[in-house]
């Protein structure tokens, strides 16, 4: 979809209802195709943080799905994980266990038991796991995923540096820090390997090693972090991109945390200078539609 590409989300509202009206009427209510198109406007609602709307039609899309596919089509997985991803949302954990449970008994009968697919689908559980504090729970998930991704394609595939993410957030908060950070470290090197030097993801992780140091009272180490992330985005986005902004905040305050007030100052003044702009931009852009 154009419009939702662009962010033009009431537009792409607006082509996706009527296309809807068109398929229903030329294909019937309970056509796979009329599916797909409910799925896409609950795509819509969840961005637009509508998430009931989103909620419905997923609940009629899966209905659909369930009446004209296969119990193991792949298809039916994806309605399973996007209705549990809005019910996420909606903080509705123990009604999305279950769906994305199926979505990957699907997975393990369609793909077998070690194809990524499944890997996904336990990070999803896991995923739930964490937000209820379940954290106990979610490692087996999590190393079980890790151990799928990395025989399924290879250890130093930016899929394991994924799974060990996820792993280092449980880690972190079962207060096993050295375990943590070690998966974080591996992480960096996986995406090193991966990735050209000036990756945004990896100068994301490093902003994600640099925030877990901070945490650890390392400040003095984050800040070497900070710099190199910053100047990769720098070097990709131009000095004055607006996702630069917070990277360059989260370096200042690592500096004033460190006494180094001089240094953060003018960090500070340029990410205040890169938001103020943007939020112009973005009300310019407004008005003239």
């Amino acid at each position: 979809m154009i419009y939702s590409k662009q962010g033009r989300l009431d537009e792409a509202l607006g082509a996706l209802e009527r296309g809807l009206e068109i398929r229903e009427t030329a294909l019937g209510p309970d056509h796979p195709d009329v599916a797909t198109t409910l799925g896409n406007m609950a795509h819509i609602y969840e961005r637009q943080g509508q998430y009931a709307e989103a909620e419905s039609l997923n609940v009629r899309a899966l209905t659909i799905r369930e009446r004209t596919l296969e119990p193991n089509h792949p298809h039916l997985a994806f309605t399973l994980t996007n209705l549990a991803a809005i019910l996420a949302a909606q903080e509705k954990h123990d009604e999305a266990v279950p769906l994305v449970e199926r979505a990957l008994a699907i997975a393990e009968a369609r793909f077998g038991s070690n194809h990524p697919e499944v890997a996904w689908n336990l990070m999803g559980l896991a995923y739930l796991q964490v937000r209820q504090a379940r954290f106990t729970a979610a490692e087996p998930l999590l190393r079980r995923a890790l151990s799928i991704m990395e025989a399924s394609v290879g250890p130093h595939h930016p899929y394991v540096a994924n799974v060990l993410d996820n792993l280092s957030d449980v880690y972190e908060h079962q207060e096993r820090y050295v375990d943590a950070e070690a998966v974080l470290w591996r992480g960096l090197d996986i995406r090193e390997q991966a990735y050209d030097a000036d990756h945004g993801d990896i100068a994301h992780h490093l902003m994600t090693i640099g925030a877990f140091l901070e945490r650890r009272g390392r400040a003095a180490e984050s800040v070497a972090l900070y710099d190199r992330a910053v100047a990769m985005h720098d070097r990709v986005f131009g000095p004055t991109h607006p996702r630069v902004a917070s990277m360059l905040e989260r370096y200042a305050n690592a500096l004033t945390a460190l006494g180094r007030e001089e240094e953060a100052t003018p960090l500070s003044a340029r990410a205040a200078q890169i938001s103020s702009a943007a939020a112009e931009s973005d009300s310019s852009a407004g008005s003239s539609r």
